[in-house]
């Protein structure tokens, strides 16, 4: 009996030993693999002027600060949804359906305090972006064929009513569906504008009618077209993917004839910002600690309310670093705030995709409304006082 004992507490310390070995081994394994993704990045880095360019444009420092390391245990929890794009709803009549992404509230409630910060080195040259977009899809009016011009949510295939003025279906749309709103519809794009300008979108359609299938899937309003606010995230979404990997348009020359787009934008300003971010270890993800210590160093700079370029004078309004309370930074939970509501592959953590697809999205539901870019109230008035110097937040808990 004593020697059996004595052999169990033998391959018991065997078993301690050996998953301590193997622990080990993984952790030697995990060093070695982060240190060469480490070199490998610093390494393109090096090899990339024009991202180093950029990012001593952004900020005031692009050495790393080791206090932007991530601290505690990481762990990988894939929590990635198969979203389906652009289809999911049929070939019916239009109707109102749920938008879950203004219910998400991207670029509110603390995250507000986070764009008011980013607000003078991003909101211009993004809502000049989605001004592009909105601008290109209204302005068609050309299209090559009778098939590209038919349209299947006219009032009178809506209401089965060929014969019917338009005055008496839009009487009829708003009598059936008290929030039905005449200059909404009047302002939004139709399916065949929308076929002109998404042959060129990231899209795999399931049917012959790729137009209709993104009005199917984007029309939360349900009045058959698209307003601006469904128009542009509806870009976002199916282009989630290629945002900021093409040119801007150019003519047979080469030259470039249209500045300042979208993937222009994200590749100049955002790519550049998130690799300032992930500086500390170059792992292609970010947590709220590392955007916190890096946003510190934005070059954040005054923009002239008439040409809309930013001013040689730094910005000293919306500074959500100076609020101590109890000798810590109360504004850090905007920082939390924006990553919980981006995350989609690991939980506290951003890669560049998702860090890029949660700016833009915070700044569609801040400024784009039904009826177009910038039409929104920010309600930045609300949040700051004194000057925009201090916000009434910090100013009301503030125990001084």
């Amino acid at each position: 009996m004593k020697s059996i004992t004595i052999l169990l507490i033998k391959i018991c310390i065997l078993g301690i030993f050996l998953s301590q070995s193997n622990i080990n081994i993984n952790c030697a394994k995990s060093k070695l693999k982060a240190k060469l993704k480490s070199k490998l990045h610093l390494k393109a880095l090096s090899q990339d002027s024009e991202m180093i360019k950029q990012m001593e444009k952004l900020f005031t420092e692009i050495r790393c600060d080791p206090n932007g390391k991530k601290d505690g245990e990481e762990v990988d929890k894939d929590k990635a949804e198969n979203e389906a794009v652009g289809v999911g709803y049929g070939w019916t009549i239009p109707k109102s359906k749920h938008n879950k992404y203004d219910k998400r509230l991207y670029g509110w409630g603390p995250s507000a305090y986070l764009f008011d910060y980013i607000d003078p080195v991003l909101e211009q040259s993004i809502l000049d972006a989605f001004d592009k977009l909105w601008k290109e899809v209204t302005d068609v009016t050309a299209y090559p064929t009778e098939e590209s011009r038919e349209d299947p949510y006219t009032l009178q295939k809506i209401f089965n009513m060929p014969d019917q003025p338009e005055d008496v279906l839009l009487a009829r749309f708003l009598s059936l569906k008290p929030s039905f709103r005449k200059d909404v519809w009047e302002k939004s794009v139709t399916v065949p504008k929308l076929r002109q300008v998404a042959k060129s979108w990231d899209y795999n359609p399931s049917s012959a009618d790729f137009a209709r299938e993104i009005v199917d899937t984007y029309d939360y309003n349900g009045d058959g077209r698209l307003s601006a606010k469904e128009f542009i995230i509806a870009y976002l979404n199916i282009n989630r993917a290629t945002i900021g990997t093409k040119d801007c348009k150019k003519d047979n020359t080469g030259k470039v004839i249209e500045e300042g787009c979208i993937h222009e934008v994200v590749k100049n300003l955002l790519h550049p910002i998130f690799l300032r971010i992930d500086c500390a270890d170059y792992d292609d993800k970010i947590g709220a600690q590392e955007i916190w210590v890096a946003i510190k160093h934005l070059k954040r700079f005054e923009i002239d309310p008439i040409t809309k370029k930013p001013k040689d004078v730094k910005e000293n309004r919306y500074d959500i670093t100076n609020c101590i309370i109890f000798g810590e930074p109360y504004h850090t939970t905007a920082v939390n705030d924006f990553v919980l509501k981006s995350q989609k592959t690991i939980d506290g953590y951003l890669n560049k995709l998702e860090f890029v697809r949660g700016i833009l999205l915070g700044y569609w539901s801040r400024s784009v409304n039904d009826l177009g870019i910038r039409l929104m109230d920010n309600m930045k008035k609300k949040r700051w006082t004194e000057g925009d110097k201090y916000d009434s937040k910090c100013k009301l808990m503030d125990p001084k």
